[in-house]
Formats: C-alpha cells, sequence, structure tokens
C-alpha cells in the first residue's frame, strides 16, 4: 500500500511540473512539487494476479518560481496503475487536466514506470498554453496514510 501512494504522488507530481509554464521561446527547465490528495477508486484482479488500480489525484501545483504562471494551480489526474502481487508498480497510464488561478487550461499524459518514477507529457492547452511543449519527471516525497501526498517534480518545457 505503501508503494502504491508513493506511486499516486509520483503522478501528482508530474501533474504539477505540466503546470510550471512560463512564455518563452526556448527550452527552459523548471521544477517545483505538487501537494494533494489521492483516492484509490477501484482495485480489480486481473488475470495473472497482477491487480489494477483506478485513481483520482487532486494536487496544487507549487513551482520554484512563485512568478512561474502555473504557480499556486489545480490539476486533477485519473490513473489506472498496475501492481504486482507484492505491491511492485509494474507499469499505467493516465491523464491530467490543470487549470491556472486566472483560468487557463493545459491537459498532460503520465505514464508510470517499474521503478515508480512517473514521466509526463504536455498534451496541449487552451489559450496561453496552446503551443505548449513540456515534459518531464515526478518522484514521491511523502506518502500519508490518509491520503495525503507531496512529490517534486522537473522537466523541461518550451512555449512555441
Amino acid at each position: 500500500m505503501q508503494k502504491l501512494r508513493l506511486i499516486c504522488s509520483s503522478f501528482l507530481s508530474a501533474a504539477l511540473f505540466f503546470s510550471l509554464i512560463s512564455v518563452a521561446m526556448a527550452e527552459e527547465r523548471v521544477a517545483g512539487y505538487v501537494s494533494g490528495t489521492q483516492e484509490i477508486l477501484q482495485s480489480i484482479t486481473l488475470a495473472g494476479g497482477n491487480v489494477a488500480r483506478r485513481i483520482m489525484t487532486r494536487v496544487t501545483v507549487v513551482t520554484d518560481d512563485p512568478d512561474n504562471p502555473l504557480h499556486l494551480a489545480t490539476q486533477d489526474c485519473f490513473v489506472t496503475y498496475i501492481f504486482s502481487n507484492n505491491e511492485e508498480p509494474i507499469g499505467g497510464k493516465g491523464s491530467c487536466d490543470g487549470i491556472t488561478v486566472d483560468g487557463h487550461l493545459w491537459w498532460l499524459a503520465i505514464e508510470l514506470r517499474p521503478d515508480g518514477v512517473v514521466n509526463w507529457t504536455n498534451n496541449g492547452g487552451i489559450g496561453k498554453f496552446s503551443n505548449f511543449k513540456a515534459s518531464g519527471t515526478t518522484k514521491v516525497l511523502a506518502n500519508f496514510p490518509d491520503g495525503k501526498i507531496i512529490g517534486p517534480f522537473e522537466g523541461t518545457y518550451s512555449n512555441e
């Protein structure tokens, strides 16, 4: 269960990283953390004994640069992650949407790796995020028994 929570935290962190978009023409590095909650909506035993878990996460994005337009944005994600019988991550995918304080929206795709790290990639956005390109990773920093999570993220972005 701890590993599952750590993976969910990674997912949230990844989503928040995407939220760190700022207007720029060149590729830039971004970093920060996400903090929020996760809820396991359903667990399903698959053929072969692995378990699929459908998880909903709701986080706030906190960027290292408080002037970043995604600082304090919200992000909601829905994922299905697969775990072995002994709770080891096998993989999984999902998607997120984020909304900034001033009402701009973006989407991202996420993928859980077997090492528990989450890769994320921007899938477009609206308005100031319509030309945004970003990708990176999220890892788990803390995963609490009550569903609260905290995770750092890092990556690169550009706004062509």
